[in-house]
This record gives C-alpha cells, structure tokens and sequence, in this order.
C-alpha cells in the first residue's frame, strides 16, 4: 500500500524495515502477592496515587477468579485479545477488522500487521456490565514496540 498524502503532518519517512516487531508477550505467572511485582511497575502505582487494593488487581495479583466469576454471571467477556482468539474463535472472527478493514488505508493495514495482543470486550446485547473498566498500558520494555489494540463487542 501507499502511504497516504492526505495529511498535513510532516515528518521523515518511516523505515519499516529498521523496525523491531513484537509478537506474542512471554507468559507470566499469576502472583499472590504485591512483594512478587516489579518494583519499578510498584513505584509507577505510587506515582498515580493507586490505592494498594487497585494495585493488586492491576498487577493481576490474586484477580482472574474474582473478576471472571462477576462477569460470568451476565455474559461479558473481558479478557486479552490473545486469549480470546484462543478460548471464542468464532466471536473474535465476527468482529475482528469489522469497523474499519485492515486494507482500508495504510495506516490500518501498518496496525493490522505489526499489533501485538490488546484487551477484548464483550458485553451481550440486553446484558448490563456489573462493574467498570479502566484500561492502561504501562510499557516496561525500552527496546520492544508493544503495539496494544482495544476491541469493545457490545
């Protein structure tokens, strides 16, 4: 695809090929305590002023079987998108790329090919999500591009 012209920003042309691309994070294991987190995402924490409860279920201490089993009860689903192709293969293909194609325009195809996982969101037509959500990405990693998408089903 061609990069398009329409846009009035200027900047050097991008080498794709210079790039590193990321594909699937290493997987880590569930932890059952703040002392087990690492101490550099714990000192971001305390420069957001998060309380130590948000913290633990940020840092995905002891979360999964509290979150899931609430959501469970009304049919939303909220999980990575990773995981979600692996455990609704049928939900994800219906929606994934729906909104906008990965071959409308340039930039929508550079996205569709180098993400690297995101969140996923399903929330069933009729059903009322019994919680909010606050999503952040906090990138620990200096020398990796991380590219992180979003898709809300509802």
């Amino acid at each position: 695809m061609i990069e398009p012209k329409w846009s009035d920003n200027r900047y050097p042309l991008i080498d794709f090929q210079d790039s590193c691309y990321h594909s699937e994070p290493k997987k880590k294991p569930t932890l059952n305590s703040l002392d087990k987190v690492d101490p550099v995402l714990i000192r971001k924490f305390d420069e957001l002023q998060i309380p130590v409860s948000e913290q633990k279920r940020l840092a995905n201490v002891v979360v999964d079987g509290v979150l899931d089993s609430e959501l469970e009860k009304v049919g939303v689903i909220f999980c990575s998108i990773s995981e979600a192709i692996r455990e609704y293969p049928d939900l994800v293909s219906k929606y994934f790329g729906k909104v906008v194609p990965f071959n409308d325009n340039y930039y929508t195809a550079l996205n569709s090919a180098v993400f690297s996982d995101g969140s996923f969101c399903y929330i069933p037509k009729d059903a009322k999500c019994p919680m909010k959500f606050n999503l952040f990405l906090y990138k620990c990693s200096r020398n990796r591009a991380i590219r992180e998408d979003t898709y809300s089903c509802c």
